[in-house]
């Protein structure tokens, strides 16, 4: 399901006019329950490499809506591969 336009371009509105500091909304209530809701959608699996039973962490495919994320914004990726992997190759493209 993709998120509908409008939605979009509120969120980013909103995360453009009221930013959010990223070290403390990552230790946020509300963060827990995006990355867990995000988990949920993923079926408790590895959306990289699929695996199952592992430590997963909600990977930000982009930070346009930091504190506004839609589902599309987040990925779900395990703790000691994937999401090691994914950070390494963003920062070497940047």
């Amino acid at each position: 399901m993709t998120t509908p336009k409008f939605v979009r371009e509120v969120n980013a509105f909103l995360a453009r006019w009221l930013p959010v500091q990223y070290d403390a909304y990552i230790r946020s209530k509300r963060w827990r329950r995006k990355a867990s809701a995000a988990k949920v959608r993923a079926l408790n699996r590895c959306q990289g490499c699929g695996r199952a039973g592992v430590t997963l962490n909600a990977h930000h495919r982009t930070y346009e809506r930091l504190g506004y994320e839609i589902p599309e914004d987040l990925t779900v990726l395990c703790q000691d591969a994937c999401h090691p992997a994914i950070t390494q190759a963003r920062r070497r493209v940047l």
